[in-house]
């Protein structure tokens, strides 16, 4: 079980699960450093903000946000709508208008991580040379 937060379940689009991938991944004490993401899992109150702030600003959409991209309104999110373990990830830029806020997805959250993972190896070597 994840000791890290995943939303209030009445928060959450009815019916929703998270992928198991991802369950596994938040079983771990120390999730690791991905710096320019974020996991919202690790911060209570802005998980909650996000939430609803996708929902404020994309009703259509059936958004659970679950990583933050650093000094940045770009979000990784799954879509609750969909009824499958294997959840696709979309990149998400909130404040975008309506129908322009997707850029981009993968095919699930394993995906992602390895998405991140080069970001983040990008990010710390682009810092370092500095």
């Amino acid at each position: 079980m994840s000791s890290w937060y995943l939303f209030d379940e009445a928060m959450l689009p009815e019916g929703f699960k998270f992928p198991i991938s991802f369950l596994e991944f938040t079983c771990q004490k120390i999730l690791p450093d991905l710096e320019p993401w974020w996991f919202l899992c690790k911060y209570k109150s802005n998980a909650d903000f996000w939430l609803e702030e996708l929902k404020r600003l994309y009703p259509a959409r059936s958004l659970v946000p679950f990583a933050k991209l650093e000094d940045s309104d770009d979000f990784a999110c799954f879509d609750g709508s969909e009824d499958t373990d294997n959840l696709a990830v979309f990149f998400i830029h909130a404040y975008a208008s309506s129908g322009w806020e997707e850029r981009g997805r993968v095919a699930n959250f394993s995906d992602w991580l390895e998405v991140a993972k080069m970001d983040s190896a990008r990010y710390k070597q682009e810092r370092a040379e500095d």
